[in-house]
């Protein structure tokens, strides 16, 4: 073994090259051709200059010599006649330069403690959103990225071949007391690559991993299995170098055809008894889940993901459990996923101790993306809610919108404006002085998933717009006598009191006030849920108005008379009402 030195600062290992091995010339399916793009002749000789020709019709000048442009086989009309005339352009070549950027790919191999298929994530985060594509045990597989692992989580792979990303390990549980669980490592023997062209073709290998370098002579007849030694990606194209020593090969033609394909031989195969425990849960689950009524009856019509809301509370099923979460259906068009830290408001250590299939459960959507696939989560307290920014959105000052809470700090809280739904909508911040209600906590006035109303602040120099929940102007409020009611509506409840919305009586739009607990009835309140609900019409009087901090705060009790009650004369002289 040798060790050879890449200028990303990896190392890799290659095996010493033997002589020249004998092809295995098995059978598999030829890829699609990819739809071709305008591109420059792989030989470097020849110039494509119109973008619509079919790849086939073009694919002999990849792999023969440049000056010659043999008539494609079983190709008529327009495409061949381009081909051929391609052939005798007298358009100066495009000759293409060498390609600096050159990275040695880290080949890794997926190799579980039990059989798991490992989905991959869009983004480096165990708790990301899913891609639905998945690595096979025993998959060996090339990474292009690699993250360094941290307190918050482990070491992430990204796959050069587009797929997304995985995770090395599962991270220890030091509560439990259970180790890391190792599910990716590094693979150090050669891999095997297998070529099959669109049509009939030879691959002629390179000297170098350039599209531009010389020939060695030799070339791959189509079906060959072949062993690597070294993986290089330039510019998106991955060149292969034969560990028989002949020279490079690489797995596509950019813009037009996929060449050669990983050959895994590596992959794991379920035993009986393995194969008979699936089919039997996948019985049990199609028998738990058949509806109670015929097929094309209205109530098994699904909702498309699009229509969901952020923030939106469902009943749900769940219809799947492994060891980093669970599925459910919601009745969308595809279940949704919960994440393991989403499964309940303590940490869970095991989904299978928390929820099994065909239970029954509550569930918030957290995100959704833009190809319909969302995630949900159990656990309200540890509930965030992720947006999706809309194209060319344009806030106006001083506006009111309709929003959710998104997310709190100890400063302020993330509100998303409009309904959220498909998992779309602005996002700003409205700082805690912002806030109605004279609480010192603020999750005790707002909890992630509630609906406000939010008036656009500030749009410009900042990240996000600056909000507020609080109204420009509440002098008119000043004038109404302490024993006048007012009608009100609730929007939110929360357990120091609610929230309500009043229109002052020469005003035209609501102002947002507070009733704490204690204001609700002259009966001790132990649960303002079980007084009133959002969207509740109830009768109100004024009994503070703080207009340095824009604050009103209401009454749904009679006036209690002077020297009876507490703290009523001492109130009305502070308040000059």
């Amino acid at each position: 073994m040798e060790a050879v030195r890449f200028a990303a600062g990896s190392v890799l290992l290659t095996s010493n090259r033997p002589a020249l091995p004998s092809w295995n010339r098995g059978g598999l399916a030829a890829s699609e051709p990819r739809p071709l793009a305008s591109t420059s002749c792989l030989s470097g000789q020849r110039q494509q200059q119109s973008g619509r020709v079919r790849p086939d019709a073009l694919i002999s000048c990849a792999w023969h010599d440049a000056r010659q442009c043999a008539r494609p086989a079983g190709l008529a009309g327009a495409s061949a006649l381009m081909a051929c005339a391609l052939s005798r352009s007298s358009v100066r070549p495009t000759v293409v330069q060498s390609v600096a950027s050159e990275q040695a790919l880290e080949i890794w191999q997926y190799s579980p403690p039990e059989y798991r298929r490992l989905e991959t994530r869009t983004l480096p985060a165990v708790d990301a959103m899913r891609t639905r594509r998945e690595l096979e045990p025993g998959e060996v597989f090339a990474v292009v990225q690699r993250t360094e692992p941290g307190p918050d989580g482990p070491e992430f792979l990204k796959l050069a071949d587009g797929r997304g990303w995985v995770f090395v390990e599962l991270p220890a549980d030091q509560r439990s007391g259970e180790a890391a669980v190792p599910l990716c490592s590094r693979h150090a023997a050669v891999t095997s690559w297998r070529f099959d062209p669109p049509e009939n073709k030879m691959l002629d290998l390179r000297e170098f991993p350039r599209f531009d370098s010389a020939k060695t002579g030799r070339s791959l007849p189509a079906g060959t299995v072949f062993q690597v030694s070294r993986e290089v990606l330039v510019n998106g194209t991955i060149f292969l170098e034969l560990e028989s020593g002949e020279g490079w090969a690489f797995d596509q033609v950019p813009g037009v055809t996929v060449l050669c394909s990983r050959h895994q031989e590596q992959l794991w195969q379920l035993d009986s008894a393995s194969q008979a425990l699936q089919e039997m849960q996948k019985n049990e689950l199609e028998q738990l889940l058949t509806p109670p009524f015929a097929a094309g009856d209205a109530r098994l019509q699904r909702t498309s993901p699009a229509e969901l809301r952020l923030g939106q509370e469902l009943k749900g099923f769940i219809t799947g459990v492994d060891y980093e979460g669970a599925f459910v259906d919601v009745g969308a068009e595809r279940d949704g996923w919960i994440h393991i830290s989403q499964l309940g408001n303590e940490k869970v250590y095991d989904p299978h101790s928390t929820v099994v299939i065909g239970q029954e459960v509550r569930v918030w959507i957290s995100q959704i993306d833009a190809d319909g696939n969302f995630l949900c989560s159990m656990a309200r307290s540890r509930l965030k809610l992720r947006p999706r920014m809309p194209e060319n959105t344009t806030l106006q000052v001083s506006t009111w919108h309709d929003g959710i809470v998104s997310n709190i700090h100890d400063n302020g809280a993330f509100v998303i404006l409009g309904d959220g739904k498909g998992g779309v909508g602005p996002e700003g911040f409205v700082y805690v002085g912002e806030i109605p209600g004279n609480v010192p906590v603020l999750k005790e006035a707002l909890a992630v998933g509630d609906r406000v109303r939010a008036r656009v602040l500030k749009t410009t120099g900042r990240k996000v717009p600056e909000l507020s929940l609080l109204d420009d102007d509440v002098t008119t409020f000043l004038k109404v006598p302490r024993t006048a009611w007012l009608e009100g509506k609730v929007y939110n409840i929360k357990s120091t009191g609610v929230f309500v919305e009043v229109v002052p009586p020469a005003g035209i739009s609501p102002v947002q006030g507070f009733v704490h607990i204690s204001e609700m009835k002259d009966d001790i309140v132990s649960d303002p849920h079980s007084e009133v609900k959002v969207g509740d019409s109830v009768q109100l009087r004024v009994i503070k108005v703080d207009t340095e901090r824009r604050r009103v705060s209401f009454s749904m009790r009679q006036e209690r008379e002077q020297g009876k009650g507490k703290g009523k004369g001492k109130d009305a002289e502070k308040n000059n009402i």
